[in-house]
């Protein structure tokens, strides 16, 4: 008799500390659960005993297409294992993995023991993650350019818009050698003595060369190639090729016109000539009048850093990259402490010059292919490109914070001015630039309220 209490103890210790759900049912009535079961449905262990299994199913329908399904199998003597919703007690669902198993096939009355697993977050997560690559498939699919990843020059992997330019079938690239795309070995060897080294520095490297059709057929390419993220010891390199073959036509048409020209030109006599060389510099000066033009359009007069339009311009094409390549972009808004005051008691000239030393010294506090630009007043947005996570903007702040913390001579007089900055991360706070420009202001007025002269990070409890 004590063995037998013993041992009831020990079932009763295992089935209350079980880490997964534990349920007994016979001819589909619900006899027993354990703690943990009865928990992830929303009941008590005595609310369960003796109901239908009918509760533990968002609908009659699921119940009975489980037990359509379930039946035969148990009967066989098999186990049963599926993963569907199933509903708790207060009407939510979740997402539950069974698996179940007769006492006795061959008298089902006896009763199945189902073991039930709470896998909702795992499922979310597996649904995000499809989710996430069928929209990375479909940008890479239907990208304006080829796209081709390639294992120690082989083909791995290439879009659509790849096929297309080297005139292949679907899939007929995967494993290829990419010899097989140049006019020569020659070309071939060329091109590896020319991109291995910048590539595995991890430099991006870019150049025009003749490639080659499947059928044979060669044109021209413009090819931008650089190391793949996590390539390991393999030599994995991502390249991307446009077609430039009508441009480089037109170009030698244009060159051999020039030619042409040059020749006639030397035939004439010295009053062609000079009419020529006017002309020459007509051209070259409303070349120059353009640029100046465009330079006006898209820079601040006052700074010479690019302006709203130029920015918002860059600022999309670090999007379009970062997600490409996966990563991050930073965007800081950055205001100057009590600028009003300075301007307003030693006037607008001084308020200037104030503005283009700062200028200079935020963008001196940047790297090369980060953008600097002003809005307009002491406003000034910083858009930092290919970031791993948001620490990677902390030591740019910080860099930024101490290059102005140093007097500033402007028309006689020294003055001290700090910044206040606030950060926003795509895609973390937003995946349009208006957004995260948004964000980045109501970031900075957070570093305003928090004492000036610091920088602040966009978090959603601060809007």
């Amino acid at each position: 008799m004590k063995t037998n209490i013993s041992a009831l103890l020990e079932l009763r210790a295992i089935l209350e500390n079980a880490t997964v759900g534990i349920l007994f049912s016979k001819n589909r009535m619900l006899v027993q659960a354990n703690p943990l079961c009865a928990q992830m449905f929303g009941y008590t262990v005595d609310e369960l005993k003796g109901q239908s299994g009918r509760v533990l199913y968002p609908s009659d329908e699921a119940y009975e297409a489980l037990g359509l399904e379930a039946g035969p199998i148990l009967a066989a003597g098999q186990p049963f294992r599926t993963e569907m919703a199933m509903a708790r007690k207060d009407g939510s669902t979740f997402r539950c993995r069974m698996s179940a198993k007769a006492v006795n096939p061959e008298h089902p009355q006896a009763g199945t023991i189902w073991i039930m697993e709470d896998v909702t977050t795992h499922y979310e997560t597996e649904q995000r993650v499809r989710q996430a690559l069928a929209e990375q498939e479909m940008i890479f699919d239907n990208a304006a350019v080829g796209i081709m990843f390639v294992r120690n020059r082989v083909v791995v992997r290439g879009n659509r818009k790849l096929e297309e330019i080297f005139g292949y079938r679907p899939g007929e690239m995967l494993g290829i050698p990419t010899l097989q795309l140049h006019p020569d070995r020659e070309s071939f060897e060329n091109l590896g003595r020319l991109a291995t080294e910048p590539i595995r520095r991890g430099e991006i490297f870019i150049t025009e060369c003749s490639a080659k059709r499947k059928d044979d057929s060669l044109f021209w390419v413009r090819i931008t190639g650089h190391k793949a993220p996590d390539a390991g010891d393999s030599f994995d390199v991502v390249w991307i090729f446009e077609d430039v073959t009508e441009r480089r036509d037109a170009e030698e048409a244009l060159r051999r016109a020039n030619d042409e020209l040059e020749r006639r030109v030397l035939e004439r006599t010295n009053e062609l000539t000079i009419a020529n060389e006017q002309l020459q510099k007509e051209i070259f000066e409303r070349v120059q009048a353009e640029q100046r033009i465009w330079h006006l359009a898209h820079h601040d007069p006052l700074t010479g850093l690019p302006n709203r339009t130029l920015l918002h311009d860059r600022l999309e094409q670090a999007l379009v990259q970062a997600t490409r390549d996966g990563h991050r972009v930073g965007v800081m808004f950055l205001d100057l402490d009590r600028f009003k005051s300075i301007n307003d008691s030693l006037g607008h000239a001084v308020g200037d010059e104030l503005l283009k030393q700062v200028a200079a010294r935020v963008s001196r506090a940047v790297r090369a292919e980060d953008t600097v630009s002003r809005l307009g007043g002491d406003e000034f947005i910083v858009v930092l490109r290919d970031l791993t996570g948001p620490d990677d903007a902390v030591p740019v702040a910080e860099k930024i914070v101490k290059a102005l913390a140093t007097t500033i001579s402007a028309l006689g007089y020294d003055l001290c001015v700090t910044p206040s900055i606030g950060i926003s991360i795509f895609p973390d706070d937003g995946t349009e630039a208006l957004q995260l420009m948004k964000n980045a202001d109501t970031a900075m007025y957070h570093a305003k309220a928090s004492g000036r002269n610091n920088f602040q990070f966009f978090t959603p409890r601060i809007t």
